[in-house]
Formats: structure tokens, C-alpha cells, sequence
């Protein structure tokens, strides 16, 4: 059985926000990197699993279980829409970081270039 409750769903859902808007806020490269990339797959996991109804009400009733299977195709678009918000946000923050090594080793070779004519 591959079910998975609604409130682990709704928990899911809540931490894969939670990521996606601190990978906007917090000012970390390594950080927003790291936030990003996992958003994008807890996206993709959220969209797969409430599209083919893995997501499941349990209820009880004395000592029966039944499993009442949720699907909303409309939160699977807004969970893909998500994730592909998320892997251009993943892209942008690693172009972001190169342009970063790159600038700073531009910067460190101005430096030791000067610091060599000053000698002289």
C-alpha cells in the first residue's frame, strides 16, 4: 500500500511553500541552492501523488478503516506550475553563484595586479 494521508499531504504541501519562499527570501547562495532544488522535487512529488490518488481521507468506524482516495487535477497543475517556478529559480541562483566565482576572481586578479605594480 502506497496511501498516504491527507495530513501528511497537507504537511507536505506546507514544507514545500515553506521552502519555495525561503529560497526567495534568505540571502545565502549555497542556502537558496540547496531550498530550490529541494522544492522543485517535493513539487513533483506533491503533483504525482495527488494526481494518481495516493492521497487518502482515513475513516473510522469501530475497528474498520476506510480509505476515501482525493483527486483535485487542479492542484496537480498548481503544484507542476510550482515546481517549474522552482527549477527556473534553481537555474537562476546557480548562474548566479558562477557569476559570483567569476567576478571575485576577476576582482582578486585586479588586486594582485596592482599590488605588483605597486611594488615596482
Amino acid at each position: 500500500m502506497n496511501e498516504i494521508p491527507l495530513s501528511l499531504y497537507i504537511f507536505m504541501c506546507a514544507s514545500s511553500l515553506f521552502l519555495f519562499v525561503f529560497s526567495l527570501v534568505y540571502r545565502e547562495n549555497y542556502a537558496r541552492i540547496i531550498t530550490s532544488f529541494i522544492s522543485v522535487v517535493m513539487s513533483y512529488i506533491n503533483a504525482q501523488v495527488i494526481l494518481n490518488g495516493n492521497v487518502v481521507l482515513i475513516q473510522t468506524t469501530g475497528t474498520t478503516y476506510t480509505y476515501i482516495p482525493i483527486q483535485v487535477p487542479g492542484l496537480n497543475y498548481l503544484w507542476m506550475f510550482l515546481g517549474i517556478v522552482s527549477f527556473l529559480l534553481f537555474v537562476l541562483f546557480i548562474v548566479d553563484e558562477i557569476n559570483i566565482n567569476v567576478m571575485n576572481k576577476a576582482e582578486q586578479k585586479e588586486r594582485d595586479e596592482y599590488e605588483a605594480e605597486s611594488y615596482t
